[in-house]
């Protein structure tokens, strides 16, 4: 989304440019329709402000995000790239509201319940093994983060499994 795009523009990008060819630089990453939106503007920070104003907007950001979590389909276990991409999805989430100090919005029942409906039975089981087995009052207050270390974990076995060359 927009914060994980501002914040490598930034760091990666920008610092190439002198401050007046930043404006060109900016103009040739953004979608035509944004592009015209702020064909007039003269200075780069004019550019972030509008943008910032146009999608930094915090709950628009966490809606979208929660969107993107509740689109994604029940994983299978003989689908190992469908798993991959489930838990990429997961992680951009994080990454997005981390980037903009708003990462407690997803550590919340209701999200986390919503993953847990759309993971593999495999998943599931290792799932279902690894909270009933911890500090259950651990879990109550860091239910994403938890879940998040898990997924990673499957997929870092899984991204092992899918390689040619190890």
């Amino acid at each position: 989304g927009y914060p994980n795009w501002k914040t490598q523009f930034k760091a990666h990008i920008s610092p190439k440019y002198l401050k007046e060819e930043q404006i060109l630089v900016l103009k040739s990453h953004l979608a035509d329709k944004v592009e015209e939106d702020i064909k007039n503007f003269s200075k780069i920070e004019e550019i972030w402000q509008y943008l910032d104003n146009k999608y930094e907007n915090n709950r628009k950001i966490i809606d979208s995000v929660m969107n993107d979590i509740s689109k994604l389909t029940k994983c299978s276990d003989e689908k190992q790239m469908g798993i991959v991409a489930f838990v990429n999805t997961i992680e951009k989430a994080s990454r997005d509201l981390g980037i903009l100090k708003l990462s407690e919005e997803l550590n919340n029942v209701i999200l986390v319940s919503q993953v847990e409906k759309k993971m593999s039975i495999e998943m599931r089981k290792e799932w279902i093994k690894l909270i009933s087995e911890g500090k259950k009052t651990d879990f109550e207050k860091d239910q994403f983060p938890t879940l998040l270390a898990f997924l990673r974990s499957i997929k870092v076995r899984l991204e092992y499994d899918l390689e040619d060359v190890r």
